[in-house]
């Protein structure tokens, strides 16, 4: 592969990264995964607990609601698409990408 169609192929790979950093992309996947597992008939066993070793940071509030994995997912979507993002980003900058 050339450095340039290597390149090109980065840049496409960020802009992707960019256009699903949304809410409607977001519950589209979503809804997808929701159909996935209920056509598995898959049960979600997992109970959110906070680790022990983690005890002393823990913040509780009195008079909160249940936990709703919905909107924590939605939260936690753009933050990881952040990631990924950066990621690219420095790992592939310009000053790199110069060297290479």
């Amino acid at each position: 592969m050339e450095w340039s169609t290597a390149f090109d192929l980065l840049d496409s790979a960020r802009s992707c990264v960019k256009d699903i950093r949304d809410e409607e992309y977001f519950l589209t996947l979503w809804n997808i995964c929701c159909s996935q597992c209920a056509r598995c008939n898959s049960n979600s066993n997992w109970k959110r607990a906070a680790n022990s070793q983690l005890t002393d940071f823990v913040r509780e509030m009195h008079g909160q609601q249940e936990p709703n994995e919905n909107a924590d997912f939605k939260r936690l979507f753009p933050n990881a698409t952040d990631v990924v993002l950066n990621e690219m980003n420095d790992r592939f900058s310009n000053c790199n990408s110069d060297v290479m």
